[in-house]
């Protein structure tokens, strides 16, 4: 990390910030496709492979898994993809809510995704980098807190830089991953001598383990969403946004793909159901005993990848809300010189440091499950609600077989929802009283800010 932090000295130097103080466009459509790679890509695609065998019977079933998950976060950012090209300001999915639905429902989204989701994530994939570094440098648990709350603060220092130079090392760490999958995927493939298990052979799981092995391959998949935070800092949004949205899901499914049917080529059935961690046995099968080492390192750049990806879009939000005067408005201020969103990015860390040091993001994290689909879900309606009332509004993007595929995507959440209340009732009422909560935290914020305070309030 302290190379990657030398490299972005020696970036080149912001663009002048526009008139008014305005955040700068600094991201081409290059780094929005890294922002989606970065969120997306963390540790699961390296471990959970193991517990979607434990599941589906039959091994190449597995692989089917991946493949059905990547469609529906597809069938997502196809959704996604029309709203962040109608509505291209920072802020992203609070944005369309906002438009969609009016600033209420927007804030809730807001609310929960600082308080838990982004927070929550930011640490606990700062939490998987330390353990996995644990595996290669022997650290006590203190050691390893500390290490997690280092990344992160390494992460918001960078973006503190600004989006350009915190863009540049998320174009370094976004290749440098898919480079490792790609590297890992092809071995498998080359390297093998077993070969592809024919599907109709295999016995079917029924609709129930299958789902539960794709619930866990969908949270693999999640964050492509976080693009749209930045729209506000990327360079002809409404072309660059849609693009990385459903591009970057397309790259990601077909890096998931890869290296899980290489761990499946790799790994007998029963040597897979043993692995706690497949990807490091499947290249050592294959290469030998260095590959362990290799694959750890993977592990970690694809983990401090995510962090830095995370931190980024995450700090966009609290200031679109800033912005829009439902949250205190020193939450507005930008860097005088870089133009980062500093007091939303400074904030942010904080409470990310807070969790990883309770130990607690976990926990609140499978809290927030159910209700970040309904949000999900809302943005879906969302497309449908925009449409009905200004058909004429220009689209760079529009979601193909409409309105087939935003109800699509609209029941999918229903059902993943209804699926948490069942199989998880307390964690999901949890969820939903952490988005309540928001409730008399917008009637407060908003009583005790009148609305145009915030408009110019830059320093």
């Amino acid at each position: 990390m302290r190379d990657e932090m030398v490299a972005t000295m020696t970036a080149p130097m912001e663009p002048p910030a526009p008139p008014g103080g305005e955040l700068v466009r600094g991201l081409g459509t290059g780094s929005a496709f890294a922002v989606v790679v970065g969120a997306v890509i963390g540790s699961g695609v390296f471990l959970v492979a193991t517990d979607i065998r434990a599941t589906v019977a039959a091994p190449i079933w597995g692989v089917v898994v991946w493949i059905a998950a990547g469609l529906l976060s597809l069938i997502g950012a196809l959704t996604f993809a029309e709203l962040g090209g109608r509505l291209p300001g920072t802020g992203g999915q609070y944005v369309y809510l906002r438009e969609a639905f009016g600033p209420p429902i927007a804030f809730l989204f807001g609310w929960t995704l600082f308080l838990v989701i982004q927070a929550g994530s930011i640490a606990a994939v700062a939490a998987a980098f330390a353990r996995v570094l644990a595996e290669l440098v022997p650290l006590s648990a203190s050691e390893q807190l500390a290490v997690a709350g280092a990344v992160i603060a390494a992460s918001t220092g960078v973006h503190l830089l600004g989006v350009r130079r915190g863009g540049l090392v998320l174009d370094v760490l976004s290749a440098l991953k898919v480079a490792a999958l790609v590297g890992l995927g092809v071995a498998g493939l080359v390297l093998s001598d077993r070969g592809i298990p024919d599907l109709s052979a295999a016995p079917a799981p029924g609709a129930a383990p299958f789902g539960v092995a794709l619930i866990a391959a969908f949270w693999a998949y999640d964050g492509w969403n976080n693009v749209g935070y930045l729209a506000g800092e990327v360079r002809d949004p409404r072309r660059s946004v849609p693009l990385a949205m459903i591009g970057g899901i397309g790259i990601v499914g077909v890096l998931y793909v890869l290296v899980n049917l290489a761990i499946h080529l790799t790994l007998a059935p029963d040597e897979l159901a043993r692995s706690t961690q497949p990807a490091v046995d499947a290249a050592t099968r294959l290469v030998g005993s260095g590959a362990a080492t290799a694959i750890l390192l993977a592990i970690l750049l694809s983990t401090l990848g995510c962090v830095h990806s995370l931190v980024m879009a995450g700090a966009r939000v609290p200031y679109a809300m800033a912005k829009d005067g439902v949250v205190p408005a020193v939450l507005v201020r930008l860097s005088p010189r870089t133009r980062a969103p500093s007091a939303a990015l400074l904030l942010q860390m904080a409470w990310s440091l807070v969790l990883a040091a309770s130990g607690t993001y976990e926990q609140l994290f499978t809290y927030a499950i159910a209700a970040s689909f309904v949000f999900y879900g809302l943005c879906a309606i969302g497309v449908i609600v925009l449409r009905r009332r200004a058909p004429e509004a220009q689209r760079a993007f529009s979601v193909p077989l409409y309105p087939w595929v935003p109800i699509a995507y609209a029941l999918f959440c229903a059902a993943f929802v209804l699926n948490a209340c069942i199989e998880k009732p307390l964690a999901s009422l949890a969820g939903l009283g952490i988005v309540a909560a928001g409730v008399p935290a917008y009637v407060w914020f908003t009583r005790r800010r009148p609305q145009h305070e915030h408009e110019h309030e830059q320093h």
